[in-house]
């Protein structure tokens, strides 16, 4: 598995990989529960809603995913249990944005979960909300790695072309950091965005 790390550094994307010699799991083919075994869960206080409860209550919540040190926070109500939920899917998208598995579907059929996130199949579309958004956009960007970041092979690999994949992938501005992130482990210089 190779985990690419996205830091800004003034204002400059850094990557780094390295490789570990096992075969990985997907951590986001894990349950819920299963997920949240493998981190360590802080509960602070921190600003944010709260009105009188402000500072007495420990609703925010810190997820540390050990196995690959990927930190979130959620903070934004004051719900304990909706905050953690909300860093759940934080962690699932950073995840899904900075490490790279080395799955064998490559060479198979396209799993379902990407097919939904392309636009040019119409094939049970993958939303903004659903659960299995950050597995089918981690599934794109492994993809775009088994190409060497090239749009392009990677467009007519899945099926569409190197525009639709482009549009795809600036519609999020995440997922568009990270495939810079893995261009730029291949070398590559990176994306600019079209000018509507």
């Amino acid at each position: 598995m190779r985990l690419c790390l996205l830091l800004a550094l003034n204002n400059r994307p850094l990557s780094y990989s390295f490789a570990l010699n096992k075969r990985p799991l997907s951590y986001l083919r894990l349950s819920d529960e299963a997920l949240l075994r493998q981190c360590r869960v802080d509960y602070r206080r921190d600003s944010g809603p709260g009105g009188q409860k402000r500072n007495k209550i420990e609703s925010a919540v810190r997820l540390t995913h050990e196995p690959t040190s990927i930190v979130v926070n959620a903070a934004e109500d004051r719900s304990q249990h909706r905050n953690k939920a909300v860093a759940l899917r934080r962690l699932k998208t950073r995840i899904a944005h900075t490490v790279r598995t080395t799955d064998s579907w490559i060479e198979e059929e396209m799993p379902g979960e990407l097919r939904g996130l392309l636009p040019w199949v119409r094939e049970g579309p993958v939303g903004r909300k659903s659960d299995m958004r950050p597995l089918a956009e981690q599934l794109l960007l492994d993809a775009l790695d088994a190409h060497g970041g090239a749009v392009g092979d990677c467009a007519r690999f899945l099926g569409g072309s190197t525009g639709q994949l482009s549009k795809l992938l600036e519609s999020d501005d995440g997922l568009f950091a990270a495939a810079n992130a893995v261009r730029a482990t291949h070398g590559l210089g990176p994306l600019r965005r079209r000018t509507k």
